[in-house]
Parts: structure tokens; sequence; C-alpha cells
């Protein structure tokens, strides 16, 4: 994930939907209309917040090269797509969404490299042409921390004993 947890996947759900589905893949926004051969994809990022059960996030100490440092968890992030098929006509559009939901629904989970993303159906935003059907996609993914934070020397605790000893 040199190029971050968003290119990743970009890059892994446009490369199952276009090995699935045998179409290309666009990222651009759907008001822009298809440029390319059809049938296609158009599959806009619109929206990338925390995730909601992200709960209390507990930072770890590693112990590395002689000295100790302090490492926050991944943070989980959902990521929101909407999905827009360009066809003929309307019927082929549809019948291309309808093969994306059975994919999504076939690869809940997605696992490309350092990714893993649990992706589901979601509600359709409200974007672009208010006449075009659009699918709404979310991908739950964890944010790896970027920085860790030096503690000082790795050390070893003392040995505490309590009682008799």
């Amino acid at each position: 994930m040199e190029d971050g947890v968003l290119a990743a996947l970009d890059d892994a759900l446009g490369g199952l939907l276009e090995r699935e589905l045998g179409v290309p893949v666009r990222f651009d926004p759907p008001d822009r209309g298809w440029e390319g051969a059809l049938p296609g994809l158009g599959l806009f990022l619109h929206d990338v917040r925390p995730a909601p059960d992200a709960g209390a996030r507990q930072w770890t100490t590693h112990s590395r090269d002689g000295t100790a440092e302090r490492v926050p968890p991944p943070r989980p992030l959902l990521a929101a797509y909407a999905v827009t098929a360009w066809a003929e006509d309307a019927r082929g559009e549809h019948a291309l969404l309808s093969r994306v939901m059975a994919v999504v629904d076939a690869h809940p989970v997605l696992v490309d490299g350092g990714l893993r993303a649990d992706v589901t159906l979601a509600e359709p935003p409200a974007l672009g042409d208010p006449l075009k059907l659009v699918l709404g996609l979310r991908a739950r993914v964890l944010l790896e921390a970027g920085r860790a934070v030096a503690r000082g020397p790795a050390g070893s605790a003392p040995d505490v004993r309590i009682g008799p000893g």
C-alpha cells in the first residue's frame, strides 16, 4: 500500500469488478458522463469517515533496535462509492449494475496485498444526474498508523515478587 489505503482500495475494488465483469472501470464523478468503450463502470469515491464502531484505540509498545516506541493501532475507516453503469441503453445499465451487486455479494471480503476490506451494498448517494441509476457501495478498511512515538531505550522490567521469597 505504498500509495495509501484509498489508492489500494481503488485498485482492489476496481480490479475485482474489471476481472469479474470484463468491463473497464473509471473513478470519475458520475456527472461527467463516460468516455471510452461501452459498457463500463464508474466507481466514484465520494465519502471517507471514521467507522462508527472504532471504539477506544489502545496504543502498543514495541522494542526495536534497542529502543522502545509506542505505536497507535490502525484506524477503521468507511469509504463510500457511487457506482454508475454506462451502456448503450438503460436496460444494459441495469443489467450491469445487477452483475455488480452479484459480485459484491459473492466477495464481501476483499484481500489484496496488505489490504483487507469488508465490502457491502449501501444507500446510494445523491450525486450526478438525478435520472441516472446510482448504486452505493461501502468498504470498511484499516488505516495503518503513519507514525510511532519514541519512548526511550528498551528495557526489561525488574522482577517483582510479593510474599515470602
